[in-house]
């Protein structure tokens, strides 16, 4: 099945001719709906452009993204977590954090006591499907859900399905503030705080030092903040209620 899965995609990705040499342009994926994978692809679309090349974003599912960006279907992942490198030795890793990932835990608090989450382990939480880091905390709790999308976590956890959900802080505040769910709120420490880089293909190899350089100038001139700061207004605005990015 696997196979079929691989072969569909590459024909989807034929027209965009991904090598280096042939085109002066790369196609990255990343996972879908979350406002990191969508700073990063600004980011990464500034920094290759000082190097004349093109950058198109695949936004695909957390697992999908990791199918296709490991097989070179296209030419590697937007940002992960620096363990995947480990995971998936075909990703390789350019040594420059683009961004903290801050997971937090969200509860409802008018569903239950602030006891029931002494031990995450033994409630019923819920992530997102495909992301690494939260696959490897919640390995050993008993109950867990992994969604296809942000509203599906919330929406479960505002029916009680739920008693919690760790998500990304900017990606769970959005949610809260598309659903109205004021009685959601967050626990106060953060779920294993961790820095994103950006991975490239192995085919793609000789471009490492190349991005790296670009993305380290980038952080120490201050560019790289200014990039950030300025689409997650726009993500966060975008997404408050009479607003609509995708209109």
């Amino acid at each position: 099945m696997r196979w079929l899965v691989k072969i569909g995609l590459v024909v989807l990705f034929l027209s965009t001719a991904t090598g280096v040499q042939a085109q002066q342009k790369l196609v990255f994926s990343t996972i879908e709906m979350v406002p990191n994978g969508q700073i990063g692809s600004e980011l990464l679309k500034h920094a290759y452009a000082k190097l004349g090349i093109k950058v198109e974003i695949y936004f695909t599912s957390g697992k999908r993204s990791l199918i296709v960006s490991s097989t070179g279907v296209v030419d590697g992942e937007v940002l992960r977590v620096g363990a995947v490198g480990a995971k998936f030795p075909e990703l390789l890793k350019v040594d420059v954090p683009l961004l903290r990932l801050q997971n937090l835990v969200f509860v409802n608090r008018l569903r239950s006591s602030g006891e029931v989450f002494i031990d995450l382990k033994n409630t019923r939480v819920g992530h997102l499907q495909g992301v690494v880091q939260l696959e490897t905390y919640t390995k050993d709790f008993h109950h867990v859900w992994e969604a296809e999308s942000f509203q599906e976590l919330f929406e479960m956890l505002s029916l009680g399905k739920l008693d919690a959900v760790i998500a990304e802080e900017t990606a769970g505040r959005i949610q809260i503030h598309a659903l109205d769910l004021d009685s959601v709120v967050t626990l106060d420490k953060a779920v294993m705080p961790v820095d994103l880089y950006h991975f490239i293909h192995e085919k793609n190899a000789a471009l490492l030092p190349k991005i790296t350089e670009v993305l380290q100038e980038m952080k120490s001139s201050g560019e790289m903040e200014q990039i950030i700061n300025r689409k997650t207004k726009d993500i966060v605005i975008g997404n408050l209620p009479g607003n609509c990015s995708t209109c």
